[in-house]
């Protein structure tokens, strides 16, 4: 969704709050996550209020950083944030692949 895609191109880091397992699906669509940069264990979690939980405990982490900090974390992940957007426009361009990757999240979300 726009949810993922809009940080993506814009080179901006983002916790996916989606259903168990969201990670591991942009991994497999060839994206890659920001771990250790952020905390993604939640990805495995099943329950829903815990997974929402362990989500505000990390953007309490991450808000708790001093400026230079979130500096060096953001400039830190500079290659997984070009490596997203580029792949990202390498499938908008490929009319097969972008049209493969929508009827997949499509099913994805609807069953």
């Amino acid at each position: 969704t726009e949810k993922v895609f809009k940080p993506i191109v814009n080179y901006q880091p983002f916790l996916f709050m989606a259903y168990p397992g969201a990670l591991k699906l942009l991994h497999s669509l060839g994206f890659k996550t920001f771990s250790p940069y952020i905390d993604e264990s939640y990805d495995d979690e099943l329950d829903e209020a815990k997974r929402l939980q362990m989500i505000i405990h990390e953007i309490a982490r991450l808000s708790s950083m001093s400026k230079e900090e979130i500096h060096n974390w953001y400039w830190g992940m500079e290659d997984i944030l070009k490596h997203n957007r580029a792949h990202l426009l390498s499938i908008k361009n490929n009319e097969e692949l972008t049209t493969g990757l929508i009827k997949y999240l499509h099913h994805m979300v609807t069953s």
